[in-house]
Order: structure tokens, then C-alpha cells, then sequence
């Protein structure tokens, strides 16, 4: 499905170039298309050695293999491969992603917290921390991370209270009242400009009037309602091997929906870039016309104008050849793609990132420097699966081929007539061999043949290989292998930084964290987009995708205790080399607004002169650097 399925009057129709060519070979044939047909060949390449194809011999079919006998006839047998590189990108995408993830947003512009009041202000208080203080007249002394220290008079007209700490946003409101420099008496607070308050500053801390607590809150349940944190995990693997893969957000039935786009799928316009800010997605279908069999191919093409502008195009190809892409035919030929349009340009100023997303595997380009898109494992270590494969066939075939047999003249194992009886054989045995010209020196006439299989050897040189391929890949020795040495991997050998596996993960979580934030980018922009919702009522709007600073808490799973974690954390906020904001953050998944807010909080439910406190629980909420 595309993109927009349902084009609104909001979008400019018609008018578009139909292309620069009105035949196409292939895709890569198409001169606005960056990507050469060697990047094609290797992902494709990559494709099946995942879906476990391999071209075991030159020639003949995929997991097929050619011999001769020993009457040196031709004969043909099945491949015994081993499909290591799905155990790989499964392995690598479960460390990555199998313990979930959530997300937060903040804004850039607010990162320094910025108070709603500041020093010297007067406010009314709606705080009850003391007797007389809710209604109470206060002016702000200092503020500490959005916490405030206040003088104020008591309602019941007693003395006035200094230095009272803490007061939060949510507990004042703005008054035009000058700050008594006496008593001013008892107050009733219900005169007091009290009913101000519900209508009056907006609270940071009050999640229900916070817009970026409510775009958290649409984005986290949108990553699940769109299956995005159910089937990351999935897609990871599928592309590790390839390079990479793609997303693309689209709206359907008012509801924001997303595509996931395959390695061999996605083509790039660019070239000598690291992010890819124009492509080409292809989808193909197969649909039989009058006893015809035809092969469609819709080009999505994704590119922003001189203006600013971003465009999309849908362009529709026919061909009697799954292997050639063909004619360029009007859009809904054939009642294919019939509820498309042509073309589609958003310039409304919502949208500043292309609404695809591609993800590309770690590390550099080595086969074509100049190309944008990722290189997956399979391509550079290539030979190393061809010998693990090649290994385990041929162990197989040995196994096969080394069983036990006995050799015996013809007449012991011939069945017997009605007039010879014979004792019978198992007829499912296939044990013993009849070979004529056995016995002739007069001998014992059964040979038995008892092939030694090499297992040791065969062991030694695949544990060779797979530590080659270990390395490879960017995974800790034992992975797959069993180090005679060390024995398996244990977990805290993977928790530590030193570790291979532990360095590879925290470079694919740098490329997923990227990923998920031009996602959500994209998600935002389409929701803030009336047209493509019915009744033209979008689910958001006055949101600047430019000034949101997305976070993605993954759990460490078997990387980290979380306990472990916790305690540690806690004896560093102690020892005054941890932030206490950061305690927040790192230990309960809050974003950066949100850890300022409880420890806002913190600070005004905690007494001014503490009790029965331990220095642990005292440094945590009244002490160490913010």
C-alpha cells in the first residue's frame, strides 16, 4: 500500500512527470536512481544465505551439489548447510532488542528547565504543607531545578515564614499584589484568588495540561498499537544481514500505520551522503489477465522540491517477465493501484523529514564507499559461511556415507521359493551388502566394514571457523563456539565493556536510537497533517519536530542487575559522583522534564529539618550535585 492512500484537495494532483524513462530493464536502469545493480546483486546475495539458499556449486540449483559415484557416474545430492547466518542476525537482534524498549520526549529549547517564575516574584500559594500557608501571600526567595524556597503570611494571621522549602509550579499562581511588608492579617483564602489558580500558569509537573507528557504518551501508544515494539525485533534480524532495512509511516482509515520496507525493496537517490534523504521504494504484484500472467511494479519515488516541498510520486510498471520490470502504464491499469495518486506534495511546513525511514547496519561501506546504504555481515564474511557450510556438509555426507556395513555373497541374503526356504532378513535392513566373488580362496565369507568417522577433526577445524566468524561479526569468543580454554561466554564476561558483543550491541542501539527517532519525526508530521484524516481533524498540531529530543530506554537484560544497578547508583549518588537527576533517568526510564519534576517533588514533601533519616536516603533527596 502506499504511502497516502487517499489524496485530499490539501495536496496539488495531476501535472507530474510520468519520468525520465517509459522502460525500465530494471529498476537501476532508471537515471534518477543512485544505487548501482552491484549494491542490488550483494543484497540479494545476502537474502539467501539468510533464507538459507546457497549456491553450493556453480550451475546447479541452490543447496544442490553434483558427484561421481564410485562407477563414475554423475549423480546430483542435497547440500547439508547449516544456516549460521540467520543463528547470526537472530543472535545479534535478540541482544539488542528481546527486552523491549520505551521512550521519551523532551524539548530542546526547555532542557535548562526553565522556571515559570522566578526570584522575587509574588505568588498565592495553594499548598497545604503547613498550617495557614494554603491561600497565603508568598514571594519566591531562590529556586533550586524548579523547586521553589518562599517567604509567606500565614492566613491565620500569624508571624511570617521565611525560607519555607519547597514549593513546586503547581502550588502557585501568578498575583498582581505587592508582597506585604507587614502582617497583612487573617485571609480568607477562599478571597484570596484562589479560583485563579485552575486557569491560571500551567503546571510542568501536571502531566494532563504537559504537551510533551501527552506526545510521550500518543508516541509510546502508538508504538504499540502499530505492532513497532512487537515487530522491531523481527525486522532487526531481517536486515542485519542485508544491511539494512526500512520503515514508512502512512495513514489509513484514520489511523497512522507502518510499512516495513526490505533491503532489496529500497533504492537511494543519493549518493556520497550518510543519511539518505530522497529513495525509491518498489513494490511488485503478480495478477493474471485474461489467461495472462503479469508482472506490476509501483515506484514510490520520495524527494523534496527546490521550494522546500516534499514530494511523492507513484509510477506503475507492466511486464510478461517476472525479470524485467517493463512498460510504464497508467496507475489503476488493470485495476492495480487504483486508489493511489500520481502525485502528492506536502507544503504545508509540517513536514522536514522525509516520511521514510531507513536503518543502516554499523560500520562503513567498504564494498562501495560512495554509496549511502549499509553493508550486512554476509557480504564480508562471506567465505568464512561458505566454510562452515562446507564443513558441516561434508561432515554429514561422511556420517552417511560411514555407517556400518557387512559384506556377503549374494546367496545369504537371496530370498528363498516355495521349494527353498531361507531364513529371512529384516527387509527394512539394510546393514548387509551382497558382492559377488566373496569366499573365493576359501575364507570366511562375511567382511565387515567399520569406516572411522572423524569426528575430533571435523570439530577442531568447525570451532575454527566459527571463532573466525565470531570475530568477524563483532561477537565475543564462545558465542557460537566452545573455547576449549574459557568454555562458554558467561554473563559477566558479556557485561563487561571490554567485551565484543557488548561494544557491538551499544553500536546497534546508537543506529535503532537514530532509526526510532526519525520515525517518531515522521509519525508527528503525519499526524499534524488535517488532510489525511477524516473530517480533517489531525490527532496533533503546534508541534516543531525540530525541537524534540527524543530518548530511547532499552532494558539491558542479561548486560545489567538491574538491582545490581540500582544499589550501585544509589552508593554514587551517596559518593557525590552521580547526579541525582540522573539516578532518576538511568534507574526508572524518566526523561529529563520528567526527572526534574520528581525531584521537584521530592524537594517539596520532604521536611525542612529531616527525621530519623538515614545519609543514604538524606543524600539521595537533599544532597549531591543536581
Amino acid at each position: 500500500m502506499s504511502v497516502i492512500s487517499k489524496i485530499k484537495d490539501f495536496f496539488r494532483k495531476g501535472g507530474a512527470a510520468i519520468g525520465m524513462t517509459n522502460s525500465l530493464n530494471r529498476i537501476t536502469d532508471d537515471p534518477r536512481i543512485a544505487t548501482d545493480q552491484d549494491e542490488v546483486d550483494r543484497i540479494r546475495l545476502a537474502k539467501y544465505y539468510y533464507a538459507g539458499s546457497y549456491e553450493a556449486q556453480k550451475g546447479m540449483p541452490y543447496n544442490t551439489i553434483s558427484y561421481f559415484n564410485s562407477q563414475n557416474a554423475k549423480r546430483t545430492r542435497t547440500f547439508n548447510s547449516i544456516n549460521v547466518t540467520q543463528m547470526v542476525a537472530k543472535r545479534i537482534a535478540s541482544i539488542c532488542l528481546n527486552s523491549g524498549f520505551t521512550v521519551s520526549i523532551d524539548s530542546k529549547s526547555q532542557d535548562d528547565a526553565q522556571s515559570e517564575f522566578n526570584i522575587g516574584d509574588t505568588v498565592i500559594l495553594s499548598a497545604d504543607h503547613m498550617p495557614g500557608m494554603q491561600g497565603a501571600i508568598a514571594k519566591i526567595d531562590s529556586i533550586d531545578t524548579g523547586a521553589y524556597e518562599v517567604d509567606y503570611w500565614p492566613t491565620d494571621g500569624s508571624a511570617e515564614v521565611t525560607n519555607h522549602k519547597w514549593v513546586v509550579d503547581s502550588e502557585m499562581a501568578p498575583t498582581n499584589q505587592a508582597f506585604p511588608m507587614v502582617s497583612p492579617g487573617k485571609i480568607d483564602s477562599s478571597m484570596s484568588g484562589m479560583g485563579s489558580m485552575s486557569s491560571g500558569s500551567s503546571s510542568k509537573s501536571d502531566n494532563k495540561s504537559d504537551p510533551l507528557s501527552d506526545l510521550s504518551d500518543f508516541i509510546n501508544d502508538w508504538l504499540e498499537r502499530s505492532g513497532v515494539n512487537r515487530n522491531l525485533e523481527s525486522k532487526l534480524e531481517q536486515g542485519i544481514p542485508t544491511g539494512g532495512f526500512a520503515a514508512r509511516p502512512y495513514v489509513d482509515n484514520g489511523q497512522i500505520k507502518v510499512a516495513w520496507v526490505r533491503a532489496e525493496q529500497f533504492y537511494s537517490l543519493d549518493s556520497n551522503t550518510e543519511d539518505i534523504s530522497q529513495a525509491v521504494i518498489a513494490s511488485k504484484s503478480v495478477k493474471v489477465v485474461n489467461k495472462q500472467r503479469y508482472y506490476y511494479t509501483l515506484l514510490e519515488f520520495h524527494q523534496w522540491n527546490n521550494d522546500g516541498s516534499y514530494q511523492i510520486t507513484n509510477e506503475l510498471y507492466k511486464s510478461t517477465d517476472s525479470k524485467i520490470v517493463g512498460e510504464q502504464v497508467a496507475l489503476g491499469t488493470d485495476n492495480m493501484y487504483s486508489d493511489i495518486e500520481q502525485q502528492a506534495i506536502f507544503d504545508n511546513g509540517i513536514v522536514k523529514h522525509p516520511l521514510f525511514i531507513y536503518f543502516k547496519c554499523p560500520g562503513q561501506n567498504n564494498l562501495a564507499p560512495e554509496s549511502p546504504l549499509g553493508v550486512g555481515f554476509v557480504n564480508n564474511c562471506q567465505n568464512i559461511l561458505d566454510a562452515i557450510n562446507y564443513t558441516h556438509d561434508s561432515f554429514v555426507w561422511e556420517v552417511r556415507m560411514g555407517k556400518r556395513k557387512v559384506l556377503v555373497p549374494p546367496e545369504v541374503v537371496k530370498p528363498g521359493d516355495e521349494y527353498h526356504q531361507t531364513g529371512q532378513f529384516d527387509p527394512d535392513q539394510d546393514v548387509y551388502q551382497p558382492v559377488a566373488g566373496l569366499n573365493t580362496d576359501g575364507t570366511d565369507p562375511i567382511v565387515q566394514i567399520n569406516p572411522e568417522i572423524r569426528v575430533q577433526d571435523y570439530d577442531q577445524t568447525m570451532q575454527h571457523f566459527l571463532h573466525e566468524l565470531e570475530n568477524g561479526i563483532g561477537l565475543s569468543s564462545g558465542t557460537f563456539s566452545t573455547d576449549s580454554n574459557a568454555g562458554i561466554t558467561t554473563a559477566t564476561q558479556v557485561v563487561s565493556e571490554n567485551s565484543m558483543t557488548y561494544q557491538t550491541r551499544a553500536s546497534y542501539l546508537n543506529r535503532v536510537t537514530k532509526f526510532l527517532s526519525e520515525l517518531i519525526y515522521s509519525v508527528v508530521q503525519l499526524a499534524q497533517t488535517p488532510e489525511l484524516f477524516d473530517g480533517g481533524k489531525a490527532p496533533l498540531s503546534g508541534i516543531d519536530v525540530d525541537d524534540l529530543q527524543i530518548s530511547v530506554h532499552y532494558d539491558d537484560g542479561v548486560f545489567v542487575d538491574k538491582d545490581a544497578q540500582a544499589k550501585q547508583d544509589l552508593l554514587s549518588v551517596q559518593g557525590g559522583t552521580m547526579p541525582k537527576k540522573q539516578y532518576i533517568m538511568r534507574n526508572y526510564g524518566k526523561s529529563e522534564t520528567e526527572a526534574d519534576e520528581w525531584l521537584a517533588e521530592i524537594k517539596a514533601e520532604t521536611p525542612t529539618t529531616p527525621t530519623n533519616e538515614s545519609p543514604l536516603e538524606r543524600d539521595l533527596l537533599n544532597g549531591g550535585d543536581e
